[in-house]
């Protein structure tokens, strides 16, 4: 794409940012960035573009074989006609481009259709676009700047401007939908085959199509205003728009520690980027004084930005003493245990088990009468520890096969570590993955008395139903802080922290597979997973979204009808969550340890 087109992406990472729209036109290196096949697989987004076109048996692709200018003369060609529907129809006016995704037009009417995978609830309707303002703002912006664009070009139309999204109110009456969808690969994109039954997925009906013609008409005096200036900003040569700097870079994904030379964050922020300790490091920094004007953003415009700046006194409740805390051990750089870590850790009945879940949402449901984005639970890991000062027992699971998996994951679990001692997971996840399928018993009216009477006792429901889950992730924001930890709490945090400044936990002989050097320095377990070949490429999952996309691949992906694939995508699933729940039992024996 050339520099000085201002496509609708452009438009909206400018809106978040405007300096941005400089770091995406000169290249600069993202976080973001990320195999086009993985982006694809992540939440069947492509199966819902594909979907959506099904929708419209008489419309034509506009192809890009020949180049953009081609495609922009055949669209207008194919737009003289009174009645057409088109596919990435694309409309270059002024320098401003878009690619729409399906364009219908009937005599001076065009319905401009956005698809996009997100969730939509039609029993909620609109109200989410105000509810969730933040999270749909990118997407009206997206839609409203196709429509300025197309209305420039064809200016004496009328244009509705529709959204077409999974509705999670519907459920499909389809089977194993999803595998009415195949991925191929063509040179170096893909390109996605419907090989189910074309009168049945239309009758299915689980998009639906949402008009937004108010809420675009509200944003484009906005977008008018807004693209000029973008524009002129690429135009005849790509400028800098400055922005203030504040707590809303914390997240920039122009901050590519790999890349000093062409990091982004590094040139808005200058030498404020490198101070440490940052104060983008504390513990919930953006909350000190109150969402609206928060004192850091204050401290950043005085050039304060490190964690010792935060004035104490504004710090308060319950986030504040956990502050504190950070504050004072990483100025001494010491570990922190909470004087009441041994209490609750005795209280705990053995066997104990640890237990990590692996699940995914998809926008497309994998079985008859799923939702989109309803969740399926596709792997399990248990370590059990029968005594103190026991070897860990480890227990695991998985599904390989096109069906629905919940209750039989649940069945298998509950087998594993039925009604006696303590369950221990990171975080809320697991309670709600388990929650959920407790409810699925009821709207799929599946029968089994023993599993109902055991999820009811082990899942937290309510304040007055604590169940026997344990969160480890709460035990450490009350109990446990380690410098290097910063303000996180997750297991990928905490598990470093400990493994790299406790050698004795390297001794244990069950725990020296996960010892690996880089010369003096310890890696974190995480790194020591090993990659494994598949279908030519080194395939390696090391966190919770990549095991989704590994599970999409294992089931829809361009292998999935490669036994030896779907076997070596296994292993990688089971080796990373295996390692989740080990990790809490290394977690758990620093803390015993303590005492």
């Amino acid at each position: 794409m050339k520099k000085d087109y201002l496509t609708k992406s452009d438009f909206i990472i400018a809106e978040s940012c405007p300096t941005k729209l400089y770091y995406k036109k000169l290249a600069y290196p993202s976080i973001l960035e990320e195999d086009d096949y993985l982006k694809l697989l992540a939440d069947g987004g492509y199966i819902v573009g594909k979907m959506a076109r099904l929708l419209y048996p008489d419309g034509i692709e506009i192809k890009i074989d020949e180049g953009i200018e081609k495609a922009v003369e055949k669209t207008k060609e194919l737009l003289k006609k009174e009645s057409i529907t088109l596919f990435e129809p694309i409309i270059n006016i002024d320098g401003l481009f878009v690619k729409i995704d399906i364009l219908v037009k009937k005599n001076n009417t065009f319905d401009l259709i956005e698809v996009k995978s997100k969730s939509f609830n039609s029993e909620e309707g609109k109200e989410l676009f105000i509810r969730k303002k933040n999270d749909w703002k990118p997407y009206l912006e997206d839609v409203a700047y196709q429509s300025y664009v197309l209305s420039k070009e064809y200016p004496n139309t009328k244009i509705n401007s529709f959204l077409m999204l999974p509705d999670k109110a519907k459920r499909t009456k389809i089977e194993g939908l999803a595998s009415w969808f195949k991925l191929n690969k063509i040179g170096k994109s893909y390109d996605v085959q419907f090989t189910g039954n074309l009168e049945e997925l239309r009758k299915d009906d689980i998009l639906t199509c949402v008009q937004i013609n108010e809420e675009v008409e509200k944003l484009l005096q906005t977008v008018d205003k807004n693209s000029k200036l973008y524009l002129e900003s690429i135009f005849p040569e790509v400028k800098k728009i400055p922005t203030e700097i504040s707590k809303d870079c914390k997240e920039c994904e122009y901050k590519h520690k790999a890349n000093i030379q062409r990091n982004g964050f590094a040139e808005c922020w200058g030498n404020l980027a490198f101070t440490e300790p940052h104060i983008f490091d504390l513990y919930f920094m953006g909350t000190i004084g109150g969402f609206k004007n928060p004192i850091v953003n204050t401290l950043i415009k005085e050039g304060k930005v490190n964690i010792y700046d935060i004035p104490l006194n504004k710090l308060s409740g319950i986030r504040g003493e956990r502050q504190r805390i950070q504050l004072s051990k990483t100025k001494a750089n010491e570990e922190w245990v909470s004087d009441k870590m041994k209490s609750v850790l005795d209280k705990f009945q053995y066997p104990l088990y640890f237990i990590d879940f692996e699940t995914s949402r998809m926008a497309i449901p994998y079985h008859k009468n799923m939702r989109p984005y309803e969740q399926v639970t596709f792997q399990w890991s248990v370590h059990k520890i029968n005594s103190p000062g026991s070897e860990p027992e480890h227990f695991e699971w998985i599904n390989l096969e096109e069906s629905f998996p919940n209750f039989k994951f649940a069945k298998s679990l509950m087998n594993c570590i039925g009604e006696d001692g303590t369950v221990f997971m990171w975080a809320t996840h697991e309670n709600t993955t388990l929650r959920d399928i407790f409810e699925q018993m009821e709207i799929y009216k599946y029968e089994d008395p023993d599993l109902r009477k055991w999820l009811n006792e082990l899942v937290k429901f309510s304040s007055d139903s604590p169940g026997r889950l344990v969160d480890m992730n709460d035990l450490t924001l009350k109990n446990y802080f380690h410098p290097e930890m910063k303000g996180k709490t997750s297991l990928k945090y905490v598990l470093p922290a400990i493994w790299k400044n406790n050698s004795y936990l390297h001794e244990i002989p069950w725990l020296k597979e996960y010892l690996k050097k880089e010369g003096t320095e310890t890696l974190d377990p995480y790194e020591t997973l090993q990659a494994i070949e598949i279908a030519g490429k080194a395939e390696l999952v090391k966190e919770g979204t990549g095991a989704m996309r590994a599970y999409q691949e294992l089931l829809y992906g361009i292998n999935k009808d490669n036994p030896e694939a779907k076997q070596q995508w296994a292993k990688i699933l089971l080796q990373y969550c295996k390692l989740d729940t080990m990790a809490m039992v290394i977690v758990w024996l620093h803390w015993k340890n303590q005492y």
